[in-house]
């Protein structure tokens, strides 16, 4: 974060002194002194660092992604706002061991090219397929990327939350919708389980298809063009 400082500069008050009329023979007493007041501008780097914490970014305005009614930028508090209390939560190095023991190279996973310290999650492991599952990875108490999921089974019939990005690109919906929406991606990988992951990463989405149905969606800040050839380099170098 950049700072703006500037110097302390010093306003003094100087108190001007009144004679008081009095008898011709008897001059007035001196008046009493007057306290000098010093008033020091304090500058912004001497704050509480807490005066300084960026607010998250306006969507509308950065561009970012929505979804879920949640978007890069915002803090913890503001995501349990919409998704209730987490279910559970992993600093990075457990983190890291669990998509380990999944087989997983962390160097060729986004969550660990994009950086994060912290993993929250909603909802895991219930039942209810109406209430997303929520993987919010965080840098310094702020979204870095939002995984959300829904896995239903076929033949469940309560299924009726969709949710993702317009014109068609929802969740529990046909694949096709991803790249009607997205277009061309950055990047896609094909793992041993034939999902298909697709990487649009200077739009900030990414978006997981399996048995015909998109299962995952994730969103991050968009990327550079140079940083996502670069992550998109990393992504498929498997």
């Amino acid at each position: 974060m950049r700072l703006l400082t500037t110097g302390s500069c010093a306003i003094v008050v100087a108190a001007v002194s009144t004679c008081v009329s009095g008898c011709a023979a008897a001059p007035a007493p001196p008046p009493e002194p007057v306290p000098v007041i010093a008033v020091v501008a304090v500058a912004p780097s001497s704050l509480p660092k807490q005066t300084q914490e960026p607010a998250a970014p306006d969507p509308e305005v950065a561009g970012v992604p929505v979804l879920f009614g949640l978007s890069p930028g915002m803090t913890l508090d503001q995501i349990r706002e919409r998704l209730g209390t987490e279910s559970s939560t992993q600093d990075y190095d457990s983190a890291a061991r669990m998509w380990e023991a999944a087989s997983h190279d962390t160097r060729r996973e986004l969550p660990f090219l994009l950086g994060f310290d912290t993993v929250v999650f909603f909802n895991d492991g219930q039942a209810d397929p109406n209430r997303p599952v929520w993987h919010i990875y965080l840098r310094d108490g702020r979204l870095v990327q939002a995984k959300g999921a829904i896995y239903p089974e076929v033949t469940d019939e309560r299924l009726k939350l969709s949710f993702g990005f317009p014109p068609s690109c929802f969740i529990n919906r046909d694949p096709k919708g991803i790249r009607e929406t997205f277009g061309a991606d950055d990047a896609v990988w094909v793992d041993g389980q034939h999902r298909t992951f697709h990487y649009f990463l200077r739009r900030g989405v990414a978006a997981m298809e399996e048995a015909d149905h998109i299962q995952v969606l994730d969103i991050f800040t968009p990327l550079s063009p140079q940083r996502a050839r670069e992550v998109a380099q990393a992504l498929t170098g498997r």
